[in-house]
């Protein structure tokens, strides 16, 4: 299952691959691989036989569907994430979810990939499978320590290397300050219980089960999401994403458990997926709508040398800020959506599950961008800023589509999104 806490790659230092992903990925950003795609992919390369692989397909989906179907569950996604489509639970429930053969689950095939010291090889072989649930993953909210919550916790099977070999030369050892790299998604999570059900067992003492392994305390610069609702073993995960790169900043021995235990701080690393924003999209309707354009808004110039100067101003202004890319990035989330239903359903009468997940999502965004902007008219009496594209251009889609779209309720989101387009005449 999911929770397996993998340690692959961990002494693999190979060299800096986002040229790697951009060289692949870039086929797929106006035509993203469908979920059963990239599910036939991953289990091919993992070894599922070719008169197999439609078994393995039809098991993983309607075993997922039947998961994320339960009633409870289905409001508490809604709830907790109301900007996923069903086809995005799927995908990323798919990562969680153990295969007909246990060997062949698109996590385990997925992370020995990553993993593999061929970093070309193994990437092509799950680029699909890799492409769609980062896209996914990405869609939720970002995981952030608080007070209570600093570290998360990670507990593998075995010892890790702690001492320089001089017949693995390559291998950098988890000695303090050194830094590593996980290339594979990391699954971790913020109860140390859990993490420690996942260490190996070292027999018994006075009636005591002994534990081994390594046990991991992660802080810092977390790029990870909570994955817990669609985690078919209901366990209460945090999943990083791949080439997670940590300093080492304590190895303790437990010699009673026969446990090594590591404090870790996660570093700054490149998001796999950054160097795709500047593709342009290359349908004529809407080409000069950079619907990423959000990820890549300039920092907010903060008046002051250093943070050390910051006054009550400057924070306040910075927070400003915050709120308004906020705005934003639902704004660019709803074009993405449109684009989305005019160029991929074409605007087609019937009306599928993922369809239908699709509008009832726009409308759920639509009216979390008028609430959000009017709070921010209130409180600070003008409109964001970092809303900066073509207006004109906007309406101009936004206009075609309405004019062509024949179902009802579709009709009156789109204008609902109209009306807000005309509060940035201004612009």
């Amino acid at each position: 299952m999911s929770l397996h806490f993998f340690a692959y790659g961990e002494d693999k230092e190979k060299e800096e691959s986002i040229n790697n992903y951009k060289d692949l990925f870039i086929q797929y950003v106006d035509n993203p691989p469908s979920i059963k795609e990239s599910l036939r992919q991953i289990f091919i390369s993992g070894g599922v036989s070719d008169n197999e692989v439609e078994e393995y397909i039809n098991h993983m989906i309607k075993k997922v569907n039947k998961f994320l179907n339960e009633k409870e569950r289905v409001s508490k996604i809604k709830d907790k994430y109301p900007n996923i489509t069903h086809e995005d639970s799927v995908i990323i429930t798919t990562y969680t979810c153990e295969a007909l053969n246990s060997e062949y689950s698109p996590y385990k095939i997925l992370n020995r990939n990553l993993a593999n010291d061929n970093r070309e090889e193994g990437l092509k072989k799950v680029s699909k499978y890799l492409y769609v649930l980062l896209n996914s993953l990405r869609k939720l909210k970002r995981f952030n320590v608080s007070e209570e919550q600093k570290y998360l916790y990670r507990g593998i099977k075995f010892k890790i290397e702690t001492k320089i070999d001089p017949n693995r030369p390559k291998l950098v050892p988890y000695i303090r300050n050194n830094q590593k790299t996980f290339w594979a998604f990391t699954s971790t999570s913020w109860l140390t219980s859990k993490a420690f059900d996942f260490l190996g067992d070292n027999g018994y003492h006075e009636d005591k089960k002994l534990k081994a392994g390594t046990f991991f305390s992660l802080y810092g610069k977390f790029i990870g999401y909570d994955i817990s609702l669609f985690n078919t073993y209901n366990e209460e995960e945090i999943l990083l994403e791949p080439e997670r790169k940590f300093r080492v900043e304590n190895v303790i021995p437990d010699y009673f458990n026969d446990i090594i235990n590591v404090t870790c701080e996660i570093l700054d690393s490149p998001l796999v997926l950054n160097d795709l924003n500047n593709i342009p999209n290359p349908n004529k309707i809407c080409k000069s709508i950079n619907s990423k354009k959000i990820l890549m808004q300039k920092q907010f110039d903060i008046p002051f040398e250093n943070e050390e100067k910051f006054t009550i101003y400057g924070v306040a202004m910075k927070k400003q800020k915050q709120i308004d890319l906020d705005i934003s990035y639902i704004f660019y989330r709803i074009i993405d959506q449109l684009k989305i239903y005019a160029f991929k359903y074409k605007i087609i009468d019937t009306t599928p599950q993922t369809k239908n997940d699709l509008i009832n999502s726009l409308e759920n965004n639509i009216k979390l961008l008028h609430s959000k902007n009017n709070e921010y008219l209130d409180k600070y009496g003008k409109l964001p800023s970092s809303i900066d594209v073509d207006i004109r251009n906007i309406r101009n889609f936004v206009f075609k589509l309405n004019n062509k779209v024949k179902d009802i309720k579709m009709k009156i989101i789109i204008r609902n999104f109209y009306d807000f387009l005309n509060e940035f005449d201004v612009f």
